[in-house]
């Protein structure tokens, strides 16, 4: 693909995704300006995900990598037969991670954290499908920090077992009518696509999983509901997650916080009790 037929179809996609109008233009810009250089270094970057763009210790460069790879990204699904409207859902993490880390920092970039989470994209392993999103994954209880009565659970989904993890994003709809939604589309996107792999549960690791959470939240609340449909297998007492998706980020200062929501002081006024919880949906 010459540059000039990649310049084209990476402007056509951009104009289909939602990035802000001055992030597609200087991305544009510096891609076509520095092309030899940004295509030997996507080359790199998907050969070694880990090593090179983790260590890469440039946040400017690793979202642009990203952005350049979104033809490659393009091409795998066209060639799976995949709905484009899974492909632009799934990649407008890409976009709210950028964003994000433009309102902390003030540039644009992505945190190591959020490349190391976007690899799993452009290797065909997590599709976004209504609110959730799906990752195609093994089973493993290393993130059980104490497998003490796991022995029912291990015979029935052993070690290693396909399954797919549930991940949540921010301000996403939890709604019983929407996840209800989210998880038939899974399973019709699945059994189209990948009909080969044959999982055996849904599993999500989450603070929103956690048991001490009805003390923060109404019994009404979309969250409790959302965990209620899982099997608490295990659970810990840390608070970074949470802390993290309730408020953006960790503060030193408690008024620093923002509490612009319910969940958001009631969280506050009960940090000790925040934690993770890991739940199992049997198919």
């Amino acid at each position: 693909m010459n540059k000039e037929y990649f310049m084209r179809k990476l402007k056509c996609l951009l104009t289909k995704l939602d990035f802000d109008d001055d992030v597609k233009v200087e991305a544009l810009n510096y891609i076509s300006n520095e092309y030899t250089i940004i295509s030997k270094m996507a080359e790199k970057a998907m050969e070694d995900w880990e090593n090179y763009l983790i260590n890469l210790k440039n946040p400017y460069t690793g979202f642009m990598i990203l952005i350049y790879k979104i033809v490659d990204l393009d091409v795998m699904y066209k060639e799976k037969e995949l709905p484009e409207d899974v492909f632009l859902d799934t990649l407008s993490d890409l976009i709210l991670r950028q964003k994000m880390y433009f309102k902390q920092y003030n540039q644009l970039g992505l945190s190591e954290e959020d490349m190391c989470w976007l690899k799993h994209i452009y290797y065909l392993n997590i599709f976004k499908l209504g609110a959730l999103q799906y990752e195609i994954a093994n089973m493993s209880y290393l993130e059980c920090p104490d497998d003490i009565g796991l022995d029912e659970t291990k015979k029935r989904l052993p070690e290693g077992s396909p399954i797919f993890k549930i991940h949540i994003r921010r301000n996403v709809d939890l709604s019983e009518e929407e996840v209800d939604k989210s998880f038939d589309l899974s399973k019709q996107f699945f059994k189209t696509y990948y009909p080969e792999y044959e999982y055996l549960a849904y599993t999500c690791n989450s603070w929103m999983l956690y048991s001490k959470n009805s003390l923060l939240l109404s019994p009404q609340s979309n969250i409790l509901n959302f965990s209620n449909r899982f099997e608490l297998i295990c659970e810990t007492q840390r608070k970074d997650m949470a802390i993290k998706y309730i408020f953006g980020r960790d503060y030193e200062n408690i008024e620093d916080y923002p509490q612009e929501t319910s969940l958001q002081r009631n969280a506050l006024k009960h940090l000790d009790i925040l934690g993770v919880g890991y739940g199992v949906i049997y198919i």
